[in-house]
């Protein structure tokens, strides 16, 4: 009897430190919301890459662990560039991406390194942008592959920040100015520093 009592106790005793030392998890469903600093560089572009090389912004995105290592996630960031020192009325960028996401570590550890890669429609606008003294509207568009990584640190194991860092690159966009389609090709790379908090739903 009392080598089953004993049994009993050690099992219980297991099954708690086991739930005790849990501190993080990825698998299920997550939303998160973070701001981010972005910068872009372009060769066609050189004046306005040179005046305004940089801004801020946020955005929500959703994602899903299939497992604890494997997240596919979607998400929608908005941008402002700084255009103090050009001749534009504004300047925008928005990044829509959809890629896979692999965390490392396991649920003990509350610290998780993860890096991400997949694809991006990626739009920058540009108002009243100074063209041999005309002022149009222009767009860049088009779709591009994005890579990067970062670390989130868990709360609990719901509740979790984040910071990473991600890349757009791409050197043929397309472009219009004032609704009109051109043939030219520009080259644009975007870069998002981001941090972030994220929810883990059960």
């Amino acid at each position: 009897m009392r080598i089953i009592i004993t049994f009993f106790l050690l099992c219980l005793g297991g099954a708690s430190h086991a739930q005790i030392s849990q501190k993080s998890r990825i698998k299920g469903l997550n939303v998160s919301a973070s701001a981010h600093m972005i910068g872009w560089t372009s060769a066609y572009f050189n004046y306005l890459d040179e005046n305004a090389p940089n801004g801020g912004g946020g955005g929500l995105a959703v994602g899903y662990g299939i497992t604890e290592l494997v997240e596919p996630y979607a998400a929608i960031h908005f941008s402002s560039i700084g255009v103090e020192n050009v001749d534009v009325t504004r300047f925008s960028f928005t990044h829509a991406d959809l890629g896979l996401k692999l965390n490392f570590l396991g649920t003990i550890h509350a610290w998780r390194p993860f890096v991400m890669a997949g694809y991006t429609l990626r739009t920058g606008n540009l108002t009243e942008v100074n063209l041999d003294n005309q002022y149009p509207d222009a767009k860049v568009y088009g779709g591009t592959p994005h890579f990067g990584g970062g670390l989130s640190y868990f709360f609990t194991e719901s509740l979790s920040i984040f910071a990473n860092a991600l890349f757009t690159t791409g050197k043929k966009s397309n472009l219009k100015v004032d609704g009109i389609e051109y043939t030219d090709k520009p080259d644009l790379t975007t870069f998002r520093l981001g941090l972030g908090l994220q929810y883990h739903i059960r």
